[in-house]
């Protein structure tokens, strides 16, 4: 036999040997068709703590996944986040067995699971640790809002980029949003490099916000756009981007607005207005308000005095935050029952 043709047969034989030796291991649990759940299957699945509920679907990721074809994303496995299950009853003693081992919470999925960042442990580890039911690296399918599967794209409604608002240019502009920790200048340099024609239209800037990352590109790319960004690592989630519209413009502050000058707007309300003027006095009655934080020493909460001295009652968060869906203590005798903050990566915890 001629030497040279040996040596490519040799070569052959040893690349098959090794691709076999190193193939993915075949995911032999039962495809599950990715479908938007609803509130009632939400409704239902929340009582079933071995199911995962996401935006794509709710499944046991103990005997099946979630088959993704829709959702147009990269056919891609991150290498450094999964999703890990407990077994009910596990949960706080499986979380610090992971935590042991250098794996960091970053989301809480429900039920019973987290989105975790391995930080060097592998799945197979993951899967024996004490009280984990299941774990699966976090697929590039679960990263795509349901409003940007293919089925369903025709009907996204192009937008003005926000670096050009008066160009009438018409874009699909997706919001790419990084886990906490990563670095928005690299999610923006890798788009660049992958899809040459996107137009990043803005991105978080500081070093402790959320990272994010808004890009836009005509229709008959969006495909590209959404492989390329779905495949990368440091992305949790995409979806499409709406330019922020005030629709009251005359919308008054929670607790207390003083406007006394002519307003305009649906609904406005001029003048003193606190709270309490909007007949939500009374038993029986819950008002929630999301915010980027509250002052818990402002005079509402200080000097309230009904004839024994001022009523000193201020709602701090807990420090440490406590883990989702937990929401902390609740004071039901206060004028703001619960205060509950993101848990954080950092050394400093909740703050007020």
């Amino acid at each position: 036999m001629n030497t040279t043709f040996r040596r490519s047969a040799l070569a052959s034989a040893l690349a098959l040997a090794l691709s076999q030796a190193y193939a993915a291991p075949v995911d032999l649990r039962s495809a599950v068709p990715a479908q938007r759940p609803d509130i009632d299957t939400i409704a239902v699945a929340a009582t079933m703590p071995d199911l995962l509920i996401l935006r794509a679907g709710a499944y046991d990721p103990a005997s099946q996944r979630l088959d993704l074809q829709l959702s147009g994303a990269a056919d891609a496995v991150s290498s450094r986040y999964a999703i890990v299950q407990f077994h009910a009853d596990s949960v706080e003693a499986g979380r610090t067995q992971l935590q042991k081992l250098g794996v960091a919470f970053v989301a809480y999925v429900p039920n019973n699971a987290y989105i975790v960042r391995l930080n060097g442990t592998n799945l197979d580890a993951l899967k024996r640790s004490t009280g984990v039911r299941a774990a699966e690296g976090y697929a590039a399918g679960h990263k795509i809002d349901p409003r940007l599967w293919s089925d369903v794209r025709a009907q996204l409604v192009q937008q003005e980029p926000e670096d050009a608002p008066d160009s009438h240019i018409l874009l699909d502009i997706v919001n790419v949003r990084g886990f906490q920790g990563e670095s928005s200048a690299q999610i923006e340099a890798a788009l660049r490099k992958l899809v040459p024609d996107v137009r990043i239209t803005a991105r978080s800037q500081r070093a402790d916000a959320m990272p994010y990352v808004h890009a836009g590109v005509t229709r008959g790319q969006l495909n590209d756009l959404l492989r390329a960004a779905s495949a990368l690592d440091s992305v949790a989630f995409i979806e499409p981007w709406m330019p922020t519209r005030v629709h009251n413009a005359a919308s008054i502050g929670a607790i207390q607005s003083n406007i006394t000058t002519s307003c305009s707007g649906n609904g406005a309300i001029c003048g003193a207005a606190p709270m309490f003027d909007h007949d939500i006095m009374g038993s029986g009655q819950i008002v929630a308000v999301a915010d980027s934080g509250t002052s818990p020493w402002v005079a509402n909460f200080t000097t309230l005095d009904k004839g024994a001295g001022p009523l000193v009652q201020i709602t701090s968060s807990d420090n440490p935050a406590p883990v989702p869906p937990a929401i902390g203590i609740l004071y039901p005798d206060r004028k703001i029952i619960g205060y509950w903050l993101q848990p954080t990566s950092g050394a400093t915890g909740p703050v007020d």
